[in-house]
């Protein structure tokens, strides 16, 4: 399937991964140094790559969905013909949506409670530290939702 997004996708999120990786490293990296070498450190750049690991984790957790790499028990699922298999995962994946959704939605309440609280060394509003959880549900759904209809669109007998 040539046309497919799901390459570019996951090649974006690879991308953006590998890059928030790289800066957390280099602040982390230039504050060991600089607390080894001078005594001190950079009072911001601890609390930017926490920040930056809470996008990483949620953003990253997409990819995972994208290339079926988490911790699935499937030993149930392999003991049924194909039919019920299908219907299985259907069913997965809307008892995921559906948990995705609510995520989303309190998640944005969270963003939305804190937009006001700012970080004390960058002064960052913390709302938009939080948008990691909401932006990360909706990535994950948009991915279920397109294993969904390509699995509602391929009927079985």
């Amino acid at each position: 399937m040539s046309g497919s997004p799901a390459p570019k996708v996951a090649r974006l999120l690879e991308v953006f991964l590998f890059s928030t990786l790289a800066v957390m490293v280099l602040l982390v990296f230039c504050n060991v140094v600089l607390r080894a070498l001078y005594g001190g450190a950079l009072t911001w750049a601890d609390e930017v790559a926490r920040m930056l690991f809470i996008w990483l984790t949620f953003v990253g957790a997409t990819l995972g969905v994208v290339r079926g790499s988490h911790i699935g028990m499937d030993i149930v699922v392999q003991m049924v013909s194909p039919g019920v298999q299908r219907r299985m995962e259907i069913l997965s994946i809307l008892l995921i949506l559906s948990f995705l959704g609510v995520w989303g939605v309190y998640g944005l309440h969270l963003v939305a409670q804190n937009l006001d609280y700012l970080a004390p060394a960058t002064g960052v509003p913390m709302g938009y530290v939080y948008l990691a959880g909401p932006v990360g549900a909706v990535l994950m759904a948009a991915v279920y939702v397109r294993r969904l209809f390509r699995l509602l669109a391929h009927r079985q007998a």
